[in-house]
């Protein structure tokens, strides 16, 4: 068997390097590259870690039923179809060792470690190329008839760094033909609370009717919580789930995460306010940034902006401008397909939103 090295990817949000190298504390530096909720930490889960501070002393529970519980109340999918791991990415890895794909179609420039499971577990994978002309809004009939002759899927959905999204009807399509092809379907759902209507967008409701899904989600972006680690799987293939249970280890999400997760799945309050304040700042930087002549900001379903440079200055420049001040976005020439032209930044509140507006002035202009 032949080994493969593949390169770590750096991805957003690395504030801890960038306060090494340019001297600043990590908590000084408004960080526009990590896609994370601007309220932060829900209040309720604050809580929850300080009332159950003494169950630490405690094993976790290794079937996680009552976090998987509170997923399926906020979810409406069965516990018996939820997987809970630590993040997002042992979920990925842990299914992608599962599947072992011979043949994989990629919908990029997306989140990179999709290939990079690929290739770790000896498959080899094509990308889809989501069109610059077409805004990078998918076409749903083509990526259908690209299907055949490939065993998996993966959509990021809403698609980061493109903010763009496939609708549930569209997915429907997607999953019906996958099916016929004998396709699995993986479906990356880490920003879709952020999109206006989520049950436009989310596959969760498809999980009982098409048994070649797998949707992952998790708690780091929306609910502010990165450093919690919990994220879960949703699929009613129950061959799939009995094996990743099976090779999965045990308590890989602590007594503490499970506790806060089902508070924070049940924080309705703040799952209101975040909608409200990332609809609010969506529509305040897409004003603002449609009074650029050099800047192209794409149309976002997501949380995040993509933007396309149109004059001679580089994402990389841009961002060596702004670190100056202790602002960080997202340079994405390293996604597939996007050039140094190419910059992303998510939303933060109003008065951060604004200071990133005025830096973006200064530098073009």
């Amino acid at each position: 068997m032949e080994v493969v090295f593949v390169p770590g990817v750096k991805h957003g949000g690395d504030i801890y390097s960038i306060a090494r190298e340019y001297g600043f504390k990590p908590e000084d530096i408004l960080d526009f590259s990590g896609n994370i909720n601007p309220l932060g930490m829900p209040e309720s889960v604050k809580r929850a870690i300080i009332e159950n501070l003494d169950i630490l002393s405690k094993y976790p529970d290794p079937e996680y039923l009552d976090l998987r519980q509170a997923i399926y109340k906020y979810s409406g999918v069965r516990p018996e179809n939820i997987i809970v791991g630590n993040g997002g990415t042992e979920l990925i890895s842990l299914f992608f060792k599962i599947l072992n794909p011979r043949s994989g179609l990629i919908l990029m420039p997306t989140y990179s470690e999709y290939e990079r499971e690929i290739m770790i577990n000896g498959g080899r994978y094509e990308y889809y190329r989501l069109k610059e002309e077409r805004d990078f809004v998918p076409e749903v009939d083509d990526i259908i008839n690209c299907i055949a002759g490939h065993d998996l899927l993966v959509v990021c959905n809403p698609n980061n760094p493109t903010g763009q999204a496939i609708y549930t009807d569209d997915m429907i399509k997607i999953l019906a033909k996958a099916k016929k092809c004998g396709c699995f379907v993986f479906v990356d759902e880490t920003y879709v609370e952020f999109v206006e209507d989520i049950d436009s967008v989310s596959a969760a409701r498809l999980v009982n009717e098409f048994d070649n899904l797998f949707i992952i989600r998790g708690i780091s972006k929306f609910f502010g919580t990165p450093g919690l680690r919990i994220g879960y799987g949703l699929t009613s293939n129950k061959e799939i789930m009995e094996k990743m249970l099976f090779i999965k280890d045990p308590w890989t999400v602590s007594s503490i995460a499970q506790v806060a997760g089902q508070a924070v799945f049940g924080d309705i309050e703040y799952q209101e306010r975040s909608k409200k304040l990332i609809r609010e700042e969506r529509e305040y930087i897409s004003k603002e940034m449609s009074r650029f002549t050099n800047i192209k900001a794409y149309n976002t379903t997501a949380n995040f902006f993509l933007c396309k440079i149109l004059d001679n200055h580089s994402a990389s420049a841009l961002r060596e401008h702004l670190l100056r001040y202790a602002m960080d976005v997202r340079d994405a020439s390293n996604f597939p397909y996007l050039s140094d032209a190419f910059f992303r930044f998510c939303i933060l509140d109003r008065e951060d939103n604004e200071k990133l507006i005025k830096l973006l002035n200064v530098f073009f202009n």
